[in-house]
């Protein structure tokens, strides 16, 4: 299969049904941002309701005619689900604002459009901490991110962002225990299979950092309303052909991730 194929089937998939299940979640917030939902029966009708299980077997009617019930239900569904899996999905509305908009250089100084990445499968981007560990987290993360692109070299693409974490207190140690993402980056490799390793980014503004808070950065902090991410381990981000569909993982396994983008893959493909 060509790269062209695989852009082609954008429209179909899992991607879609993402999509018009956030819109719906949304709109209904969105109604509820200008006035809190109200339920059109009175009493306890809509309570009682629940308690028969009409919320799972006539969600539609509930919405309708207990919106307040049927938000909260599903505001509690969702918070419950994604601390389960530690992960998060958003539906990107503003087109002004989109993903592919963005760009970013190469660790080796090469700017990279991010319209690069436009129709992809799936395109994965991590956010990779530096660690005081000789390098060992670091290599790891990326071997299995260089795992993931070769295994889908046509309809996945990777890139891998290195930053510093606030809390890491990396700065003060750096000389003695640099991970140097220059030479990972040299096991990349070449061709269809090859990631790309990004310049470290920032992704705070204090006085130990000079890079400046990161546009990346910043465009997934503003979908995701996070303040930060882990020291630790790799935040991932998964993002649709056409941008309007993000899954954010913050649990640093790339299993969870890897089964995302097979189903991804199986329903476009």
């Amino acid at each position: 299969m060509t790269l062209s194929v695989a852009r082609e089937t954008r429209s179909r998939g899992v991607w879609p049904i993402l999509l018009s299940a956030l819109l719906a979640l949304q709109g209904l917030v969105a109604v509820s941002a200008n006035a809190e939902p109200v339920n059109a029966l009175e009493g306890d009708m809509c309570t009682n309701l629940a308690k028969e299980g009409k919320l799972d077997a006539e969600p539609e009617l509930m919405a309708k005619y207990c919106a307040k019930t049927y938000y909260d239900w599903l505001t509690a569904a969702r918070k419950l689900e994604l601390r389960r899996e530690k992960r998060d999905i958003k539906a990107v509305t503003d087109e002004s604002a989109s993903f592919y908009d963005l760009s970013a250089k190469t660790i080796e100084g090469k700017p990279i459009d991010f319209h690069t990445f436009e129709g992809y499968v799936v395109t994965l981007v991590a956010f990779v901490p530096k660690a005081c560990d000789e390098g060992t987290a670091a290599e790891k993360s990326m071997k299995i991110l260089r795992d993931v692109r070769s295994k889908w070299p046509y309809v996945v693409d990777v890139a891998a962002f290195p930053f510093e974490h606030p809390d890491s207190h990396f700065h003060a140690i750096e000389d003695e225990c640099s991970t140097d993402y220059y030479q990972l980056a040299l096991k990349n490799g070449s061709g269809p299979s090859s990631i790309k390793t990004m310049a470290e980014i920032g992704i705070h503004t204090n006085k130990n950092s000079s890079l400046g808070l990161s546009p990346v950065y910043k465009y997934f902090g503003d979908v995701f309303q996070f303040e930060t991410i882990s020291a630790t381990s790799p935040t991932v981000f998964l993002v649709s052909p056409d941008g309007d569909v993000l899954e954010a993982f913050y649990d640093g396994s790339l299993e969870n991730v890897e089964n995302s983008i097979k189903e991804h893959i199986k329903h476009e493909l």
